[in-house]
């Protein structure tokens, strides 16, 4: 027996649907970052085993492409995936190019990864639409393996390159995670209680989450290789307390 789940207005319905439209594009850009990672991982030493999970991190993105064009469709969203221009480097040019390449792979899978595998890890054990609940629980354990991806190569790198110089970068790499989409209350139809059946998360929930995943994964993951996560400490402390988190330093 399918729960009771309260009706959407046309505007919830058009807010679900633009969620998923969004992650759809988001999806077809993750998998152009995954191929041009996988060609680099490979000129630069990387190991079998992170080149074949970057191999099939690309064939998992664009089967998610598919999976939220899906789900927006069925809330009356097309998403624009046709077209999307291929994203440009994330690292610093300063950098060598075997560093530049770790960079990418930090950010890419290390920290929007992880941030992503939980998010949709909290919609999966929260919502009550089915095509929501469904789509979720597919996508989230591609998610959790393109992490470990990035955890894998950021411990082969250690001993090759060293990595004590990502101390330099943690605030930038968290910054554009999109965590000003996170913390940004504009849209008031979130907050209604029964959005979260269909996997929209309000803005407690979703600032408390990504505060939680830096502080007790992303932050201890980085230390626990030597580097400096200090910077990163007070970026989320300063971004908690203004989004007046009960316990900012949690």
């Amino acid at each position: 027996m399918l729960p009771i789940i309260k009706p959407l207005t046309q505007t919830e319905r058009q807010l679900v649907g633009e969620t998923w439209a969004a992650r759809a594009e988001s999806e077809v850009r993750a998998s152009q970052r995954f191929g041009s990672l996988a060609s680099a991982l490979r000129a630069h030493s990387a190991t079998p085993t992170v080149v074949g999970l970057c191999d099939r991190a690309v064939k998992d993105e664009e089967r998610h492409v598919g999976l939220c064009s899906t789900l927006a469709k069925e809330f009356g969203v097309i998403p624009q995936v046709e077209g999307i221009q291929r994203p440009g480097p994330l690292a610093p040019m300063e950098l060598p190019i075997r560093a530049r390449v770790l960079y990418e792979v930090v950010a890419i899978c290390c920290v929007n990864e992880t941030i992503n595998a939980t998010l949709l890890g909290h919609i999966y054990e929260r919502a009550k639409w089915p095509s929501v609940r469904l789509t979720a629980h597919s996508l989230v354990g591609d998610e959790i393996w393109h992490s470990r991806m990035g955890w894998a190569h950021l411990d082969a790198e250690q001993s090759e390159i060293g990595v004590e110089w990502l101390s330099d970068h943690i605030v930038p790499l968290l910054e554009r995670t999109g965590a000003h989409e996170i913390f940004n209350a504009q849209r008031s139809e979130r907050e209604a209680p029964h959005m979260a059946d269909y996997g929209e998360l309000n803005y407690a929930t979703r600032t408390t989450l990504f505060r939680d995943i830096v502080n007790t994964v992303i932050l201890p993951g980085f230390e626990s290789f030597g580097i400096d996560v200090t910077p990163g400490r007070l970026w989320i402390k300063r971004l908690a307390e203004a989004a007046g988190l009960d316990d900012a330093t949690q």
